[in-house]
């Protein structure tokens, strides 16, 4: 090896080889590299065919499958080269009947993914979405299997690498002493539904051409945007106010989060949005209440969308003076739309659940209207109530105190059995303050429950 520099090796051509090879490493380094086939495996790139000045080992250089694990190199465009040998691959093999956990809150086993977001977590970053892109079926010599203290299961190959307090670690080296990290959701399961909900909408030409461009329109549960509009639509019938006055327009209200969560959902899907804060004074004529607070608003001025959203049954005006229901395609949906649509409302109005003395505090929605409609407001919670029964939470209704001229009820999930399956299989969206504490308090209520089991 010739010496360009402390950080830089040149070996010149020899044999076979059609280039010189480049090594970037400090002396500690190159001392490393020697003790396997790493050099030997840069200088065999060079052998190639069509290959460009020099092959390349960086600092992180290791013994690879062919190419050394930190070798670069560059071949003539025209004339190209095969070399499998170059691409990176890593055998991180799963159970087929593994649970994949999506963007809109349904699981998939493995071996039926066909594509989309999942959730993922990045450790700088922590959750995370990444996309699929393709499935690989490989039989495994050896099959390990995980059982964690929490009675979960995973199977997979020796070299699966799991996440600890410790880093990543393969499956096959595992202690039992080991911390793994969990993501307590579960959600639904994945249900295909082809049904069309939308085919047009009462507007110009070219508004719909727009919602078409967009993949708004024609709209159906298999619609690549589904999961999300639901989303949205549950929380603009908790925090949202759609104006169909001259311009139509649509507005949401709460924490600065939730809004800027929300903004980041709306841009996902190609609508634009923006965000304004404002100081109000409050006053309240009973009990005689005056305090200063933020206002917060997320503003989409786009037309399209308030139309699009309007003939998805969001209610126009005032909602506390309008009588409305849950659109009949949202009652009718798979559980996978419902779960999107609920977790968007109790993001928006739900109550956080909070733990008191070991035991969980009921899960409250609640809602007021004029009291000249009251009974919109009762046909509209049973509706929700109804809804989640199809994931088996039960829940209760009952009214509260309200100011004059209006009426208040309020839903609440109550019990432990109740809490733990709303927190596992909804949960809460937007609010990604209320997901994380629903996330811990799910956690809880799952180690309580073995620990009551065991005992």
């Amino acid at each position: 090896m010739k010496k360009i520099s402390d950080v830089l090796w040149e070996i010149e051509k020899e044999g076979k080889m059609n280039v010189p090879v480049l090594v970037v490493a400090s002396e500690k380094l190159l001392e490393k590299m020697k003790k396997d086939e790493t050099i030997t495996q840069i200088k065999n790139v060079a052998t190639l065919p069509n290959i460009y000045d020099h092959a390349v080992l960086m600092p992180d250089g290791h013994e690879g499958y062919g190419f050394p694990i930190g070798g670069v190199a560059a071949f003539d465009l025209e004339k190209g080269v095969v070399s499998p040998g170059g691409i990176g691959y890593d055998i991180n093999c799963l159970s087929p009947d593994s649970k994949v956990l999506m963007d809109d809150g349904y699981w998939v086993k493995i071996k039926n993914v066909k594509g989309g977001l999942v959730k993922s977590y990045d450790v700088g970053k922590h959750n995370s979405l990444t996309e699929f892109l393709f499935l690989a079926r490989k039989p495994a010599e050896k099959v390990y299997e995980i059982l964690t203290e929490g009675g979960r299961k995973i199977k997979g190959s020796k070299t699966h690498p799991v996440l600890t307090s410790k880093g990543f670690i393969q499956m096959g080296n595992l202690l039992n002493e080991d911390y793994i990290v969990v993501y307590p959701f579960e959600g639904v399961k994945f249900e295909k539904d082809n049904r069309v909900i939308l085919e047009e909408i009462e507007a110009d030409e070219q508004i719909k051409k727009y919602l078409k461009e967009r993949g708004f329109l024609p709209f159906s549960y298999s619609n690549k945007f589904a999961g999300i509009i639901a989303r949205i639509l549950g929380y603009a019938f908790g925090d949202g106010y759609l104006d169909l006055k001259g311009r139509p327009r649509i507005s949401f209200y709460g924490e600065i989060d939730e809004l800027k969560s929300l903004k980041r959902l709306l841009k996902k899907i190609g609508i634009n949005s923006n965000i304004y804060s404002r100081k109000r004074k409050i006053k309240i004529k009973t009990p005689g209440y005056k305090f200063n607070s933020n206002s917060n608003v997320l503003a989409v001025t786009s037309r399209a969308f308030a139309l699009f959203l309007s003939a998805l049954g969001m209610p126009n005006g005032n909602k506390i003076e309008k009588e409305y229901h849950v659109p009949s395609w949202i009652l009718n949906s798979p559980n996978w739309i419902k779960r999107n649509f609920i977790a968007g409302l109790f993001g928006a109005d739900g109550s956080s659940p909070i733990i008191l003395n070991y035991t969980p505090l009921p899960i409250n929605l609640t809602q007021s209207k004029s009291s000249r409609i009251e009974s919109n407001l009762v046909e509209f919670l049973k509706e929700i109530s109804n809804m989640l029964k199809s994931f088996g939470i039960n829940s209760s209704t009952y009214q509260i105190k309200s100011l004059e001229k209006r009426v208040t009820y309020r839903l609440y999930i109550e019990g432990e059995k109740n809490i733990r399956k709303f927190l596992g299989f909804i949960g809460y969206e937007i609010s990604e303050k209320k997901k994380e504490v629903g996330l811990w308090v799910l956690e809880y209520l799952n180690t309580k429950k073995r620990e009551i089991n065991k005992r």
